[in-house]
Formats: structure tokens, sequence, C-alpha cells
């Protein structure tokens, strides 16, 4: 068990992040739109022992969706494990 985590099975952390399915793997590869850097990022995520509290890229993005249809102008995030999300946020805000 890793510490903190609140499964033994670390297949509990991982199944939103699974490609797995053939209808995720088709719209992740046809519809997400990561940077560069948000790729190496998540790939080093995913290498730290605790890389399955990752968020999934699709939810990612359409966390990014949400920030740009409200309008927002500022955020705040409570708790950053690697900071992927993080820098989707900032990537949705305004200049």
């Amino acid at each position: 068990m890793h510490p903190g985590c609140a499964f033994d099975d670390k297949s509990e952390w991982t199944s939103t992040y699974s490609d797995d399915d053939a209808l995720i793997k088709y719209t992740n590869d046809h519809s997400l739109r990561p940077i560069p850097i948000q790729e190496i990022l998540r790939d080093e995520t995913l290498k730290h022992p605790l890389g399955m509290m990752l968020v999934a890229p699709e939810v990612g993005q359409l966390l990014q969706m949400i920030i740009r249809a409200i309008n927002a102008k500022r955020l705040i995030e409570i708790g950053v494990f690697t900071g992927c999300t993080t820098l989707g946020f900032a990537l949705a805000l305004p200049e």
C-alpha cells in the first residue's frame, strides 16, 4: 500500500487513466490536444510511484474547456501533485 493511498490495489487508481477501452482510446487519439510540455510532464508523472494519481487527459481537457466556457479570470487549485492539471488550468486562462 502506498502511503496516503486509500486502495491497496493499484488498478483501482489507474482505471480513469487507462486507454484499454477502445472507445476511450479512440476519443483520446482523435480529440486530445496537449502541447509538448504537457505530454512530457504527463510521461514523467506516470513514471512516479504514485503516478496513478494523475488526472486522465480527457478529464484535464474537459476542465480546461469549462474554464474557458465560464470565462474564468482566476482560479485556485488546492493540492498539487506534479502540476499537470495546474498547467492545463494556466493554459486555459486568458493572457
